[in-house]
């Protein structure tokens, strides 16, 4: 997944939010450092925020008031909804 994001930042500008019910924001980061072609590595990469989150409503929350044009929601059999009683 993080390469494929990799590619679509290569390539165009978008603002891209990743979500992570599982892993932290370091662990993300460290895997994308690990799979990012070395030239690469030294740039920073402002257009990808990840953030570690469960719940839903962070989410959208998040997505709206940044503006994103592209989210990816990374293990979303982990995200819950507090409108709902089961997980989403």
């Amino acid at each position: 997944m993080l390469q494929i994001l990799f590619d679509l930042q290569k390539n165009n500008t978008l603002d891209i939010a990743y979500f992570s019910g599982e892993e932290t924001s370091a662990q993300i980061i460290e895997r994308q450092k690990r799979i990012t072609p070395s030239p690469e590595k030294e740039k920073e990469n402002p257009a990808l925020s990840i953030y570690h989150t469960t719940h839903l409503e962070d989410i959208i929350t998040t997505t709206i008031e940044n503006k994103y044009n592209f989210i990816i929601i990374d293990s979303i059999q982990t995200i819950y909804s507090t409108a709902t009683d089961s997980i989403a």
